[in-house]
Parts: structure tokens; sequence; C-alpha cells
């Protein structure tokens, strides 16, 4: 929560804050431990991390009026990420106002279209490739204008796990040889187009995978290719 968003907590009424959702107990000190965490992740692509407790410690994360709540780890990494000089778009089948006035509140964003939005999250049921295709992807000369895409997935798990979920070899930067990463509940439309941007770079999205407390970090900068998932 910012500074800006402290005061306008302290004029809200308590009633109306907890339906709005609240933020985290120590602002200041919470936004810098899930910040470094969110760095360490994006220094090791695949590398699931879990945040500390101080890094979430008061956060409720919002739920919308059809039900569908967002992660821990997605609510965090947004508090920590957005503020009233980026954008956020909301991708899904859900109550986009509530999440928009939770975020805007807490840290003064202004909502924007996919193709607009530095931040765009999603669950992992709503991110194919039409959503990649349609975000910013930046440029040669200013790569930093790529979206990063914040997706809420249903497990995270490190090596090839069996079952239902799609194996990522990932190769790059931060990663001494490769390293896998099983991701369950997104879409394999989504991976196949991440796999196809080789060569594409320093030109793309990044992802931040999301899953209960946890985090994993896939950067534009990484190579990945698909495995077949091992049998149960």
């Amino acid at each position: 929560m910012s500074t800006a968003a402290s005061q306008r907590a302290r004029s809200t009424p308590h009633g109306a804050l907890e339906r709005l959702g609240l933020a985290w107990a120590h602002p200041v000190h919470g936004a810098q431990q899930a910040f470094r965490v969110l760095l360490d992740a994006m220094a090791h692509p695949g590398r699931t991390l879990a945040l500390p407790p101080a890094a979430t410690e008061g956060v409720q994360a919002p739920c919308t009026r059809d039900g569908h709540a967002m992660s821990l780890a997605a609510s965090v990494s947004l508090l920590t990420l957005l503020d009233a000089e980026s954008s956020v778009h909301f991708a899904g089948p859900y109550d986009r106002a509530a999440l928009a006035a939770y975020f805007r509140f807490h840290s003064g964003v202004p909502e924007a279209g996919a193709a607009q939005a530095a931040f765009t999250y999603a669950p992992g049921s709503a991110a194919a490739e039409a959503l990649c295709r349609t975000l910013p992807q930046g440029s040669d000369a200013v790569p930093q204008d790529g979206a990063t895409l914040v997706l809420d997935v249903a497990d995270l798990a490190a090596g090839a796990q069996p079952g239902d979920g799609q194996v990522l070899r990932l190769r790059g930067p931060g990663i001494a040889t490769q390293t896998l990463l099983t991701v369950r509940g997104s879409q394999p439309a989504l991976w196949r187009w991440r796999a196809a941007q080789h060569g594409a770079f320093p030109v793309g999205i990044d992802l931040l995978l999301c899953c209960g407390d946890r985090v994993a970090a896939v950067p534009r900068s990484t190579l990945l290719a698909l495995e077949a998932t091992p049998c149960t």
C-alpha cells in the first residue's frame, strides 16, 4: 500500500475497507520483502519461491462477486509492482470491476486495455495465445515496454511431475544448464506460443506464475521448450 493509500485507508470507514479488501499490515516492509522474492524469481527462471510471512502479513486477496479468488501470491505481486505510473488489465470471466477497485485503492493504478497495459492478470484458464499476442511486446529500441503477464495457476512443481500438467524445459540467463518446471491449470496454447518465441528477445513478455503463496518466473530472455508429461 502506498502512502496515499494509507491516507485513504485512514479516511475510509472500516466496514467499507474490509469489503474492499485489506493490504499489508506494514506496507513498506511488506513491499520490500515481496520485491526481493520477485527479483530472485526473475533472476532464476523456473525456480519456485515462497513469499515469506512478512511479505504477505495483512494481505486479504481480493474476491469478486462471482466467487473468483485471486491467489495470495498474485495479490502480493501486483500490490508490489503496480503504481499510479503503470497500468493494469484484468483478463478472464469474472467481475473485473472488483479487482480494479481493489488495486486502484491500494496502489492508484489505472486500468487499461490489454494492448496498452504494462501488467495483465489472468487465471490460467483464460490466458491463451490470443491474449499473449495482444499484450505489448516492446521493441528492440525499448524492450522494457513489453508487458508482464501475472498468471494464477493450479500448481507449480520443480522437475517433471506426472499428471495433467505441462512440463517446461527452461534454458538461458540465470540457469546453469537447464531446469524443468511443471505447471498445472494453464492452457497448452499459451506454452506453445511461448515456445515459438525463440529469437524474439529482447521483444516479448515476462511471465510471473502464481499459486497459493508461491511464485515462479519465465522472463522473455528465457528459452522455453515443451516436454512430454511423465506417465503416472
